[in-house]
């Protein structure tokens, strides 16, 4: 059972399970704050090059877990990086700007 009232705002309902199935073309999620570990997401791929490009020599990555099919492919690889972040603000870019205020 989900813990929402009948009023429930149609954004508070698609975060219950982060709004996904096969025929969504969007994701609902929190705003991601820079922490000493985490996960990235396929959104913030672009935020992760550009954190590379600033610090190369200070960047690990390493495949800690393969899924096998029927795993979707974007669940398939899971990559652990660590390294410096220190002049980007992560979803900072347009892409990332609310639809609804």
């Amino acid at each position: 059972m989900v813990d929402l009232s009948e009023n429930a705002d149609p954004f508070a309902v698609l975060s219950v399970n982060g709004g996904t199935r096969v025929t969504d073309a969007f994701e609902v999620f929190p705003k991601i704050e820079k922490k000493d570990d985490g996960w990235t997401p396929r959104y913030l791929v672009a935020d992760l090059a550009t954190a590379v490009a600033d610090a190369p020599a200070h960047c690990v990555a390493k495949v800690v877990c393969v899924n096998p099919t029927p795993a979707p492919w974007q669940q398939r690889v899971l990559v652990e990086f660590s390294g410096r972040w220190e002049r980007h603000e992560s979803m900072s870019s347009s892409d990332f700007e609310p639809l609804v205020t």
